[in-house]
């Protein structure tokens, strides 16, 4: 893939899946998908809570993704520009809105739980 179709397609790509990890209640992981391009592409990465819904990229040095980026020559584009290229997809998609919501399902789960085990009250 060139950087130009990166590009195209990081604004068409899909959220697979985004969840909070477990025992964290204020990190995840969002994983998107492109099922438009041939072969299929995907861009993982974690996430934490930085202040009352607003997310942000752990590490924006580190992501899973199985791009291969090359150039006009058909040659593979250095780590560095690679890591650009991919940082500007990842800030292409609307992923913190994703993180936002898995956070509070997960608050919620708790919530019913919470509830559900503190059993009836004495009245």
């Amino acid at each position: 893939m060139t950087l130009p179709e990166l590009a195209a397609a990081a604004p068409l790509m899909v959220n697979l899946r985004t969840w909070v990890l477990e025992g964290s209640q204020m990190s995840g992981v969002s994983v998107w998908v492109d099922d438009i391009s041939s072969p299929r592409f995907f861009l993982q990465w974690g996430w934490s809570l930085i202040a009352p819904l607003v997310v942000g990229r752990d590490d924006p040095s580190q992501f899973e993704s199985n791009i291969r980026l090359v150039d006009a020559f058909g040659e593979l584009v250095s780590p560095s520009r690679r890591l650009l290229a991919i940082n500007g997809a990842v800030h292409a998609l609307n992923w913190h809105d994703n993180a936002v919501m898995a956070l509070q399902m997960r608050q919620q789960a708790r919530d019913v739980r919470a509830t559900r085990d503190s059993g009836p009250q004495p009245g």
